[in-house]
């Protein structure tokens, strides 16, 4: 991989989370045996590797009945080219995603 391909780079998120479902969710990403700590995962990857840290924000209220958790959730990337960054993102999504109607 080339110098140009292998940068750092920071993806942000908000998303409607809680630290609980982070921690669940986070687990289909880490390797065996890896823990969290202190909100901070560490996901080697083939080039490089993937620091994803959970900072919980302000909850938010739709309507009188319905709150909702938040959180800012930060990737940044260390090392690993495009098309390695792309697909760990797409496999995050994948880990994250809830059930809808």
């Amino acid at each position: 991989m080339s110098a140009a391909e292998a940068t750092s780079e920071r993806v942000e998120k908000l998303m409607a989370l809680s630290e609980r479902e982070f921690s669940k969710s986070i687990a289909a990403l880490l390797p065996s045996g890896a823990a969290i700590v202190a909100r901070c995962a560490v996901v080697p990857l083939q080039t490089g590797q993937a620091t994803i840290t959970y900072e919980a924000l302000p909850s938010v209220r739709l309507g009188q009945s319905l709150e909702l958790p938040r959180a800012r959730v930060v990737l940044t990337f260390t090392g690993v080219g495009i098309a390695e960054r792309e697909a760990f993102l797409a496999r995050f999504d994948v880990a994250f995603q809830r059930g809808g109607g």
